[in-house]
């Protein structure tokens, strides 16, 4: 894990000399945020300013407040620093990293980086600037902060215009919750692109209310050559001052392209001189106490410094851009001089505010502080060591005993004065028992003293920070390392631990310690003195990676003392410290010892005997007792009582005063004598309809000690009950959760079960005025005989399966579409539960006057005949003259439709169609009906009644007009009118066939072509391919010039049809022709290409480039022999740029989908067009 280095640092007593100055006010210009103007940026005081400084990846590290990381920047001069920051950083440490990179005379650059390349996580980033605690933080530091919205969003797939929106939105958000400071927008593409801002930058500016927006490009370019990145930042440097846009580089420059390209290089010296000739900001990536690892182990090319520290070069670039390139941070960046003083003349008019502290603690800044007008002065309160705040006056006035103050958009001279109470401190105790810990032995870090702050440690933060023991301490202890340890270590830091050194003598110390970074030192003092000197602690890879870390000829002297373990540079962790005497050569001692007894029921007290240890050399050994429950101990034979029901490991080491022995374990286990007791109850009834009595009965509850039970009823609906046997009225609807808890005085049992309250289900019942009619068809409903078993209020949904709905007891409809619709009424009662009824409409247009019953109220009757006469009465029915026979085989007793089919005289469809799989029928239940689909008979396919009329099978149609009456008898049956039948013939076409050669030029016309035998109300010449598609319909065939329409064979007919025929338009097909048509018999055109033997080359090969080509190309030849068919095509399009070697387009549509209508080939060719 990464561990936070604290981010206050704890101060000494001090007394403070205040001396009291006249209120001075000065005018001069006012601005109190960082602004924009015609392309630069300036401070509130007006100066110009040009960032020089660093990222650094706060969010990653364990400095995460900067107390340590910001003044190591500060040392390169560095006047502005990028805090990467996240959505999931607590708000104070946000506003402590502001705080102290102010007081490092560094401009704070505040950016979120969990949407980078992410659009969708914008909003996300929004709302964490909008909370409140980091708008009061904005809105503190607002004279020098820089809020950047977001790191990087957008992954480059978003155009101009969309990053321009998105930002727009994000600035509305902003503005409106009140950040009046300037925002700092990356440009899209991962922050690369710069197109972004130069093309969409100043209508963002335009936009923003305050104008004050600052862009942000991420230099990351792998274009071309180091050149190449250079011609592009002058081309952007270029056009930024002609559109005079505001921009910093955010991330940049760097040694190498990008994280991805670590191995190409990057013109950074080149780009530091034109960015400080342009004066242009810059903030390169990153400061490096995090590992990035971009460009491998240990340290990325991107890491400035190898531990966070000042002169920690990780690279020669990182020192060249920090300090020695004549371009570097050092030797460009110019601090604004009202950031390190604030009363300069150019900061306009400004006020006085005097601070000083009583004995007991200081206030910083103290003194007379300057401050420009509408400015925010912040002042940060502590204590010294056996002091607390006693009050804070500002003007005279309480402001109550806070830690920090400050004063908001200052208007006015003022005064804050801080005052003390002396606070008595507690006793020091050692912690394991009240008895110091053995020198010779281990010392556990987390085993310091009893007392607190400043008696026993001193911490520089409040709380317990780390996951360990001892939570209601400031110490922050960790449970990593041998037994626990420390972490979090911060400067000035230590922690005490009373000991008893058993021997004077020369003694060797192994500290465990671990650090990912390498600049933790530490010493450690007995009675206040120094007996180690400062010692460095080494990087060990991780916070939980420990190592000793030996300390030798370390002198101390006998008896008890106070061991103090002192840190002089924190960010390191620390677990044992285990003393050593020397000179002892001696053998290790061996541990021993009897538990009695080993188990047992709490509480459980157990004698301890270690008398059976031994030191083979004779020597004298002391114990060390772990009793597992947080107790210890130095006695041969102590007793303790264990009372958490748990299993206890015992451990017990010895000493000789050198040696420590290896430890010795046994296991006390600790159960529990009483058992809980067995809810268990009966509910009766457990559903029902409101008001419902459920009786309550817990006499099979059980308890295994035979201990008397109480009971406690909870019913689910806020009330209570106690006893064995209960009952409960249940009232509301709804359901509930009956909980009952049986308890022996010590330990619980519980048992639920579910009650269910309804107002019963609602039933649903109406009338139509009427079920069958004649289009429009008016039908009135009414559902009021619907009830509630309850007498609830019923809600009505009507569905009438016309597109129409209702919600009232009674509705109405006009249905004027053919057919049978389904209506639907669903009523709801007060609970909620639904009923639905249906009824079913039939709907038609009123000529069928031969319906002949139907649909009949039971299965239709059996009926196995041939049946060659066939009758279509009313209008509108199908044509069936050419239907020869009908053949039905329905066996209502089987349900068996065993034939169903119909033959022709004249092959249309077919000769002889079987229906059977082209029907669906109920024959067997009551209205019996069936359906026809995909016969093949124009007008026949649709839904009918069926039924069965003096031994003749008789369908009637359900949406048309019409009857179908399929007889025994050849007279017309006395119903309705028959249609009179329609007579159409093609005729007969003479002359032909014909042979011609196309593409020559020559006129190709028919002759002698006549048509005899004609019959119908039209008649239209149609002239086709070989696959029947109409080419096309004149006049006559003889005016059809045939050269140059292709080769292959056309044919030639005639049609002749009563009323209106569809599909007779040119590239249609002749067989989707519908109406009442005949056609003729045809003649054959066939068409011979103008040459067969391949000999039109045109010139190819070409000997040069292929000029130039956008056309589309309706009329294809396939010249000579051997080539492929492509009548099929209908045009080819080829788009062929020449200057730019682009072949943009090379595709062909078809009249028949095959291979597909349309077949783009660009994926399946290569060329040379651009070459000889």
């Amino acid at each position: 894990m990464m561990n936070n280095i604290k981010s206050t640092i704890f101060r000494p007593p001090s007394i403070l000399l205040i001396v009291l100055l006249v209120f001075g006010v000065q005018h001069a210009f006012s601005q109190n945020t960082i602004r924009v103007d015609q392309g630069k940026i300036y401070s509130s005081c007006n100066e110009e300013i040009v960032m020089r400084g660093v990222n650094e990846m706060f969010v990653w590290s364990q400095d995460r407040t900067g107390v340590s990381i910001l003044p190591e920047i500060a040392k390169t001069g560095s006047n502005a620093v990028r805090l990467v920051w996240t959505t999931e950083g607590a708000e104070a440490e946000l506003d402590a990293l502001i705080n102290n990179s102010i007081k490092n005379n560094m401009i704070p650059v505040a950016e979120l980086h969990d949407a980078t390349g992410d659009f969708s996580k914008l909003q996300m980033l929004l709302d964490y600037w909008k909370k409140p605690a980091v708008l009061s933080t904005i809105q503190k530091y607002k004279k020098w902060l820089i809020v950047n919205i977001g790191n990087e969003v957008g992954n480059g797939s978003e155009s101009t215009a969309q990053w321009v929106d998105y930002y727009k939105d994000a600035i509305t958000q902003l503005r409106d919750a009140g950040i009046d400071g300037p925002l700092m927008i990356d440009c899209g593409g991962y922050g690369n692109r710069e197109s972004y801002f130069l093309e969409g930058g100043n209508e963002l500016l335009e936009f923003d209310p305050k104008h004050n927006i600052i862009f942000a490009v991420h230099t990351y370019w792998t274009n071309g050559d180091d050149q190449a990145k250079v011609d592009r930042l002058n081309t952007m440097i270029e056009d930024a001052k002609l559109k005079k846009l505001p921009y910093i580089i955010g991330e940049g420059p760097q040694v190498v392209a990008s994280p991805v390209a670590c191995g190409q290089s990057f013109p950074y010296k080149e780009m530091m001189k034109r960015l400080q000739e342009e004066k242009i900001g810059w903030l390169s990536w990153s400061w490096g106490a995090v590992n990035n690892n971009d460009c491998g182990s240990p340290n990325s090319k991107l890491d400035i410094t190898s531990d966070g520290k000042f002169g920690s070069w990780a690279t020669t670039f990182a020192e060249e851009m920090c300090i020695t390139d004549i371009n570097s941070i050092k030797n460009t960046s110019i601090i604004p001089e009202s950031l390190i003083d604030g009363s300069i003349a150019a900061c306009g008019t400004t006020y006085t505010i005097t601070a000083f502290a009583d004995a007991g603690g200081s206030i910083s800044p103290s003194g007379q502080v300057i401050v420009s007008e509408n400015d925010n002065q912040i002042f940060d309160i502590t204590t010294t060591i056996g002091f607390k705040i006693k009050d804070v006056l500002v003007d005279g006035i309480s402001v109550g005993n806070v830690a920090s103050y400050t004063f908001s958009n200052v208007l006015a001279n003022h005064t804050i004065r801080v005052m003390y109470d002396t606070v008595p401190l507690p006793p020091q105790v050692p912690y394991l028992n009240g008895v110091p810990q053995v020198i010779p032995g281990k010392i556990k870090a987390t085993s310091f003293d009893l007392g607190g702050e400043a008696v026993a440690y001193h911490d520089i933060s409040s709380g317990n920070e780390g996951n360990g023991i001892r939570q209601e301490e400031d110490v922050d202890t960790e449970n990593a390392g041998d037994g626990g340890s420390i972490g979090f270590t911060a400067v000035e830091e230590w922690m005490e631990y009373t000991v008893d050194i058993a021997q004077a003598g020369t003694y060797s110390i192994d500290v465990l310690v671990a650090s990912q970074n390498s600049n933790g030192q530490f010493h450690i003092e007995f009675d206040g003195k120094d007996v180690t000197g400062i010692q460095n602690v080494n990087g060990t890879g991780s916070w939980t990676s420990f190592v000793p870390q030996k300390i030798s000829n370390v002198t101390l002297s006998a008896g008890e003392q106070v061991m103090r373990m002192y840190i002089d540079n924190g960010a390191f962790n620390f677990s044992t410290m285990t003393f050593t005497r020397d000179g002892n050569t001696g053998e290790t001692p061996t541990a021993s010892f009897t538990a009695t007894p080993e188990t047992g029921v709490s509480p459980l007290e157990v004698s301890f005997d270690a008398s059976a240890s031994s030191d083979p050399n004779g020597d004298a050994i002391t114990y060390s007792w772990d009793f597992g429950n947080g107790e210890t101990s130095t006695l041969a034979t102590p007793k303790v009582t264990f009372t958490e029901i748990k299993t206890y490991t015992v451990t017990l080491t010895v000493s000789d005063g050198t040696n420590i022995s290896t430890p010795v374990t046994k296991d006390i286990v600790v159960s529990d004598g009483n058992i809980a007791p067995v809810a268990d109850f009966t509910a009766t009834p457990t559903t029902g309809i409101a008001t419902i009595n459920v009786s309550f009965d817990a006499t099979a509850s059980t308890d295994a000690n035979g201990d008397t039970l109480t009971y406690a009823w909870d019913f689910g609906d806020g009330t209570t009950g106690t006893g064995i046997t209960v009952d409960h009225l249940y009232a509301a609807i709804g359901e509930y959760t009956a909980t009952l808890t049986v308890s022996d005085g010590s330990k619980t049992g519980t048992k639920t079960t579910t009650i269910t309250v309804t107002n019963g289900s609602p039933v649903a019942s109406f009338t139509a005025s009427a079920e069958t009619g004649v289009a429009p068809l008016a039908v009135s409903f009414d559902a009021s005989g619907s009830s509630d078993p309850a007498g609830g209020v019923l809600t009505y949904s009507w569905d009438f399966g016309n597109g129409e709905v209702a919600t009232t007891a009674t509705a109405s409809t006009t249905y004027t579409t053919l057919g049978q619709v389904t209506v639907t009424l669903t009523v709801t009662n007060d609970a909620g539960n639904t009923a639905s009824a249906t009824k079913t409409i039939n709907v038609t247009d009123g000529s069928v006057s031969c319906a002949f019953g139907t649909p009949i109220s039971g299965g239709l009757p059996s009926v196995s005949n041939s049946f060659e006469n066939v009758f279509v009465l009313g209008e509108n029915g199908p044509n069936l003259d050419n239907v020869t026979k009908f053949i039905v085989n329905w066996d209502l007793a089987n349900n068996g439709l065993y034939e169903f089919s119909i033959s022709t005289n004249n092959g249309t469809p077919t000769w002889y169609t079987n229906l059977l799989p082209k029907v669906t029928q109920n024959f067997n239940a009551a209205e019996p009906a069936i359906t026809i689909t995909d016969s093949g008979f124009a007008g026949l396919d649709g839904e009918y009644w069926a039924t069965i009329d003096a031994g003749n099978f008789v369908l009637v149609s359900k949406t048309g007009g019409f009857t179908l009456y399929f007889s025994t008898s050849a007279t017309v049956p006395d119903c309705g009118t028959t249609p009179t039948p329609v007579v159409v013939d093609g005729g007969v076409i003479a002359g032909g066939p014909f042979t011609f050669t196309v593409g020559d030029g020559i006129a190709d016309n028919v002759s002698g072509v006549t048509i005899t035998g004609n019959i119908g109300d039209t008649s239209q010449w149609i002239v086709t391919d070989a696959a029947g598609k109409i080419l096309g319909l004149p006049a006559s065939p003889e005016a059809v010039d045939f050269d140059g329409a292709g080769v292959g064979s056309c044919f030639i007919y005639n049609v002749s049809y009563n009323g209106t025929i569809t599909g007779l338009t040119a590239n249609e097909n002749i067989s989707g022709l519908v109406g009442t048509f005949d056609l003729s018999n045809s003649i054959e055109v066939v068409r011979n290409p103008v040459t067969t033997g391949g000999d039109c080359s045109f010139g190819a090969p070409l000997g040069n480039a292929l000029p130039a080509l956008n056309s589309k190309y309706e009329n294809i030849f396939v010249l000579g022999s051997g080539g492929p068919n492509l009548d099929n095509v209908t045009n080819l399009t080829i788009n062929w740029d020449l200057a730019n070697n682009g072949l943009y387009q090379f595709s062909m549509n078809t009249n028949n989908g095959t291979p597909s209508w349309y077949n783009d080939f660009l994926p399946k060719v290569t060329q040379t067009f651009n070459a000889a």
